[in-house]
């Protein structure tokens, strides 16, 4: 398989966008514990008014088509691609 690394490594990249909004987000899963360091500011704020609202649920599904979209968008011309040899990768 020859691909374009700059666009792979960019591609990879781009999951941090949607990572925090997502279920391994940490600010919303210690918020959402018990006692964690600021509750006696903030209380505890459950997942579902954070990662569950409408608005986080919606803003991630539209990244997940956008971002795709936009990782295809960035791979280059093939005459402009670097492609490394695959010995070279051994």
């Amino acid at each position: 398989v020859q691909v374009d690394y700059r666009v792979l490594v960019a591609s990879a990249y781009s999951g941090f966008i949607v990572w925090h909004g997502g279920l391994s987000g940490s600010v919303p899963l210690t918020i959402a514990t018990e006692g964690h360091f600021s509750s006696g500011s903030i209380g505890v704020i459950t997942t579902q008014d954070t990662l569950f609202t409408h608005f986080n649920l919606i803003l991630m599904a539209i990244l997940l088509v956008v971002l795709p979209l936009l990782n295809a968008l960035l791979l280059p011309p093939k005459d402009q691609q670097i492609i490394v040899e695959k010995e070279k990768l051994e």
